[in-house]
Order: C-alpha cells, then sequence, then structure tokens
C-alpha cells in the first residue's frame, strides 16, 4: 500500500499526468455545472486534480480527461467519480474516486468512421486481380 505526499493510503500506485480536464457536477438548485482544470496524477481508482474553484466532499463527478497523443490530439476518457477530499483555499486540489472503468469517447464519429473507412480499402485485396480467369472468381 502506498502513501500520498499528504499521507492517505492508496492500493496502487499513482501516475504524474498534465493535461486538461472537464468536470461535470450538480450546481445549485441541481443544475448541471462544470470546470475546466488540470490533472494532476491518476491511478486505476482515482485521480488528483486542480480547478478554478473548490468542489464539495461528496459530489459526484464526471470527469472527461484528455490524454494527449503522439500525433497532437487528444484521446478525451470519461470517469465516473466521488470527490473524497477538497481543499478549500487555492490552489484547489481535489481528490477523485473512481466508481467505475474510464470510457473513451469519441466526439467527432464522422471522423473516425471515414478514417476506418479509408484503412479498410486500403486493406482489401484488388477484386478484379484475384478473380480466375475462368470468370468465377
Amino acid at each position: 500500500m502506498a502513501f500520498s505526499q499528504n499521507g492517505e493510503m492508496r492500493d496502487g500506485k499513482r501516475f504524474t499526468i498534465t493535461c486538461p480536464v472537464t468536470v461535470v457536477f450538480r450546481g445549485k438548485g441541481r443544475r448541471t455545472a462544470e470546470q475546466r482544470g488540470r490533472l494532476h496524477d491518476i491511478g486505476i481508482r482515482g485521480a488528483s486534480l486542480y480547478t478554478p474553484t473548490p468542489l464539495n466532499e461528496g459530489t459526484h463527478v464526471t470527469l472527461m480527461i484528455e490524454f494527449p497523443n503522439v500525433d497532437g490530439q487528444a484521446t478525451t476518457v470519461q470517469f465516473d467519480g466521488l470527490v473524497t477530499r477538497a481543499r478549500r483555499e487555492p490552489a484547489y486540489e481535489t481528490a477523485v474516486v473512481f466508481r467505475r472503468r474510464g470510457k473513451f469517447l469519441r466526439t467527432n464519429m464522422a471522423e473516425l468512421l471515414a478514417r476506418l473507412s479509408s484503412e479498410d480499402e486500403r486493406k482489401a485485396p484488388d477484386r478484379e486481380a484475384s478473380k480466375s480467369p475462368s470468370g468465377i472468381g
């Protein structure tokens, strides 16, 4: 079992990754609110992040983490979680425990389908060249 910098016990290793994160939660009047923040670290069971305003402990949140790709784009992974610790003074560090596994989000499905279609076309054998001389193919 690992200990964090502030003495919390953790079951797994955390990886320091700094990237954008959108935090969606219930605001005043049960309206949905969101903040843009920065991921600090992440592990299999949770993450810590920094937000522009403090979140309350016990708040159910959805994190949309934009992990950078080698091609300069970002892969967005969504995690549902619960705020377990929240610093009330700047910088507003928040600890979140995940309630279920993350899921990949596809924000531009048309682009993804076009890319997959073009890859399939490149992989398909030339149908005319594969026909037998008798015309049965």
